[in-house]
């Protein structure tokens, strides 16, 4: 018997539907659960699964485990869920609620590393000064996109955290080669395990609606989160300290954008004029580096 999920999206999907997974296998017990995935590197030695394959790598997949067996599919698509839409519930629990099962109140997402990948990740680590993971901006690997307004930092105040911060962290940079890269990081373009095992050795974290908010919550570690237009009720946690825009900073309050469908921005930010911001200065760079900082000089 068998239990198959789908999940069509990027890594932070991927790290919220190990939640998900985790309610299937508490609701179906007896099933083995199958996952297909872009990410598998995502729930290598997760104890719920039984087996999990990449888009595009799934030979004898129907013969092996749906023709003439016993199998529930979980494919539906919480981006197009009721809470999703409203934009009133967190995406894991809208996902479940499309599932019809029941979900766990205190979000439990999970990575499992093991003990060589963490032993090998803690020798690697070679500076004196606390490591502080920064991520302003986000995205795919060869966009065409170096910036993405409606979720990225705009990179002159991604600058200014850099240089308020790097007397006193050694400040890490995750980033895609085709992204913006700031003065006074290291910038690492690594395998996503070994992502992981960076980060769990972090001494701060600092990022945006993308993958590293999520690896830190499934690691309990806490996190400063920046949301641009995004809702941290549909995508955040409380673990983390969530950051919106200074009420000021916008031109106005808009309800709809001209050509929003069922979301208000455009989600790569390519359409230039959604941009609700008098300028760049969108954010308080005070409440962003406070705890981490004693007199912040922006």
């Amino acid at each position: 018997m068998y239990s198959v999920i789908e999940i069509v999206g990027g890594i932070g999907k991927n790290i919220m539907a190990t939640a998900v997974i985790s309610e299937i296998k508490k609701k179906h017990p007896e099933r083995k659960l199958l996952v297909i995935t872009a990410y598998p590197e995502v729930f290598l030695n997760n104890i719920d699964i039984y087996r999990t394959f990449k888009f595009g790598a799934c030979p004898y997949f129907y013969t092996d485990y749906v023709e003439n067996k016993d199998v529930l599919f979980f494919c539906a698509e919480p981006y197009r869920s009721h809470g999703y839409l409203k934009q009133n519930k967190h995406l894991i629990d809208s996902w479940c609620d499309e599932l019809n099962i029941p979900c766990n109140k205190n979000i439990n997402t999970k990575l499992y590393l093991t003990t060589r990948e963490l032993q090998v990740a803690k020798n690697n680590i070679k500076v004196t000064k606390p490591i502080l993971i920064f991520q302003p901006f986000g995205g795919v690997e060869n966009s065409k996109y170096k910036y993405g307004w409606n979720r990225d930092l705009p990179p002159i105040q991604a600058q200014q955290i850099v240089d308020c911060l790097s007397t006193k962290y050694h400040i890490v940079q995750p980033v895609h080669n085709n992204k913006i890269l700031l003065n006074n990081c290291e910038h690492v373009n690594i395998p996503l395990r070994d992502l992981f095992g960076l980060i769990y050795f972090a001494d701060s974290i600092i990022g945006i609606d993308s993958c590293v908010q999520h690896i830190a919550k499934a690691m309990n570690k806490h996190a400063t989160v920046c949301w641009v237009t995004n809702n941290p009720i549909v995508y955040g946690y409380n673990i983390h300290k969530n950051i919106l825009p200074k009420p000021e900073a916008y031109l106005e309050l808009r309800q709809n954008a001209i050509d929003g469908y069922f979301h208000e921005y455009d989600f790569m930010g390519t359409r230039l004029y959604d941009y609700p911001f008098k300028d760049d200065q969108i954010f308080n760079i005070t409440e962003i580096v406070e705890e981490y900082y004693e007199k912040p000089i922006f």
